[in-house]
């Protein structure tokens, strides 16, 4: 199981917000490339994304996220982050989310 980077993820964030393709293609990609930490990249993902972007990344059928999850409230995710994944990675992530 590969890790995430910084770069990776925002890659696939823009890919998401792209076409209809590109977002094939993000989808793709989050399903060969096997991140651990699955769920935390998919909330960070789901975070990052607004509106039809967001639904249908949720109703994609490999996401394990929900549209009202409680988690993708800034402070409860960085607690979640926090106890359960590599802290500074997603962290830095969901600080970048935060401030863009």
């Amino acid at each position: 199981m590969k890790e995430i980077t910084i770069d990776n993820f925002f890659s696939i964030s823009s890919l998401l917000k792209g076409s209809p393709e590109d977002f094939q293609i993000a989808i793709s990609n989050l399903d060969n490339l096997k991140f651990k930490d699955k769920y935390i990249i998919d909330l960070l993902i789901t975070k990052s994304l607004s509106l039809e972007n967001r639904i249908a990344f949720l109703n994609c059928g490999t996401v394990n996220g929900k549209r009202y999850d409680t988690l993708l409230i800034g402070k409860n995710l960085f607690n979640y982050i926090k106890a359960n994944g590599n802290n500074k990675l997603y962290k830095q992530i969901l600080y970048r989310i935060m401030n863009t």
